[in-house]
């Protein structure tokens, strides 16, 4: 199947012009912002729309090849993650266009509200990605537009790693808490790990969703009818939010409570069986179980000393086959490779993006780990809204979870960020294992701690 390439036009982008956007006569709101995006909630159309970003905004070329991208992505996400993932689960995306002379009006109003460490960079392009906004109940769930809608944003990260990438008894995300530390990008270590919300294991899927609320970092926000509740940066509201949105009009809820609440809902979501319909590829057969060349056995054995004392607990079950963990972690499966069988398979002088080309008709261990690499960086959105006792519509059964015992609530999930990776993402991965490895000496080897503070464990 015949994808796209970096050396020719976006599949149908010739004969399909984008639509012309305008944010005037509309109320927006900055929804955030990653390294390479800039999102933009428009509440009275239910739509986000994202601005790529760029260091020198008035680059050469800088139109063209904003518009190149965003017409990959839009394609990347028809053509490949929905099959993959499923269509309920991952909503088409569309391309539009904002005048010029607008978009440098939006991003003088935006300086006031965005993060300092984020202004290095500035929207750039005046061709935008468009999608309808996830933290809102699609139009067919909403049941009232007086109830207020509560979504839980999660970034997961990596569920599954190659068993070749297994050489550490912890597992990249615990270890990376390390040297996001020395780097100032957070303030403690997160308990939260990847392996355990994917784990299949009721006890220690709650446990994650847990250490999730206790320290959010950039891995869960939580939204209250399209506004930012709760987050990193708004880590001391919790009990308010929940007791909002969980509690007992009438009487103050215990916060123990509220919180057994939350991860039930949010393991239910997670967990139900809403999407039958994907288009999973078989397992690649025959993989090499290459050793991993790509860190120095000195390094990697230090560090497996240091760290040792608690590691990472790499059991799992089985999740159902429909829920939205489930899509995730199967498309995460594809690498059984690891980065060293990227690296040896990544050509030398290649665009970005020719991967692409023939993709899911030829899966090989570079295409298997870069789409691997898009499941570990996306983000899901569970949207909730009580569901009032005197309704009487009609909402699918597979979107409604009971409260234990209690009110009922109509949900929707959908997964977000599955943009197309470029073959460059594989050096900056080789780079950051290395740092991790370096830092982990330095800091673990250094001070003499217990094994629970080394693990930031209590």
């Amino acid at each position: 199947m015949l994808i796209i390439s970096d050396n020719a036009e976006v599949l149908g982008m010739d004969e399909e012009l984008p639509v012309n956007w305008t944010f005037h006569g509309k109320q927006w709101k900055y929804r955030g912002e990653g390294n390479a995006n800039l999102v933009i909630a428009v509440p009275q159309e239910r739509k986000v729309v994202r601005f790529r970003k760029s260091e020198d905004p008035c680059a050469r070329d800088v139109e063209r090849e904003v518009r190149h991208r965003i017409g990959l992505e839009v394609e990347f996400c028809r053509r490949v993650m929905r099959p993959l993932m499923g269509d309920c689960f991952v909503q088409q995306l569309s391309m539009a266009y904002v005048e010029p002379p607008e978009r440098q009006e939006l991003a003088t109003q935006l300086r006031a509200v965005r993060p300092a460490h984020r202004l290095h960079k500035d929207i750039c392009g005046s061709h935008v990605a468009v999608c309808l906004d996830c933290s809102m109940l699609p139009s067919h769930l909403t049941v009232s537009l007086r109830q207020p809608t509560f979504c839980v944003e999660l970034k997961p990260k990596q569920g599954w790693i190659a068993v070749p990438d297994r050489v550490l008894p912890k597992c990249t995300f615990c270890l990376k808490q390390h040297l996001k530390l020395k780097k100032g990008i957070i303030k403690s270590h997160s308990k939260y790990c990847p392996l355990d919300l994917f784990s299949g294991n009721h006890k220690r899927m709650k446990g994650a969703l847990k250490a999730l609320l206790a320290c959010p970092q950039n891995n869960l926000r939580i939204f209250q009818d399209g506004t930012l509740v709760y987050g990193e940066d708004k880590s001391g509201m919790l009990e308010n939010v929940l007791q909002k949105w969980l509690g007992n009009a009438s009487h103050f809820t215990n916060t123990q409570r509220l919180v057994e609440k939350f991860c039930h809902l949010m393991l239910a979501a997670l967990t139900r069986e809403v999407c039958s319909q994907r288009q999973v590829p078989a397992s690649e057969a025959g993989v090499p179980q290459l050793p991993p060349g790509h860190l120095p056995a000195p390094l990697v054995d230090a560090v497996a000393a240091l760290a040792s004392c608690e590691p990472c607990d790499w059991s799992a079950a089985p999740l159902p086959p429909g829920c939205v963990l489930s899509s995730v972690l199967e498309v995460q499966r594809l690498d059984q490779g690891g980065l060293q069988a990227a690296l040896d398979a990544r050509p030398r002088a290649a665009p970005q993006h020719a991967y692409l080309e023939g993709l899911l008709s030829d899966l090989g261990p570079l295409q298997r780990y870069l789409l691997a690499a898009s499941a570990r960086d996306c983000s899901i959105m569970v949207a909730f809204q009580s569901l009032p006792a005197t309704f009487t519509g009609h909402i699918p059964t597979a979107h409604i979870i009971r409260e234990m015992p209690g009110r009922e609530y109509v949900f929707n999930v959908q997964v977000l960020d599955l943009d197309p990776k470029p073959l460059s993402c594989i050096d900056k991965k080789l780079k950051r294992d290395l740092d991790i490895l370096n830092v982990c000496v330095d800091v673990l080897g250094s001070v003499q701690l217990p094994c629970n503070q080394l693990n930031g464990k209590d």
